[in-house]
């Protein structure tokens, strides 16, 4: 997540379930959930992706700590 550290952050996509509250205070313009065709949602828009393989909401905060 090092490399995302200087990027404006526009959407995260997750392939797990969590709760909205882990990104009320958080700048991202959208949180997607669930995705299955990760590149088609992407295709035709401007938006920045970051697609996580997490399985815990403490490596979702963790790395939330690195792009906020």
């Amino acid at each position: 997540m090092i490399k995302y550290l200087h990027i404006q952050i526009k959407a995260i996509i997750l392939p797990v379930t969590l709760n909205d509250q882990i990104f009320a205070h958080s700048n991202l313009s959208a949180i997607i959930l669930p995705v299955t065709l990760n590149e088609q949602i992407f295709e035709h828009s401007n938006l920045l992706a970051i697609i996580l393989s997490v399985t815990s909401n403490d490596q979702i905060l963790w790395q939330r700590k690195l792009i906020s």
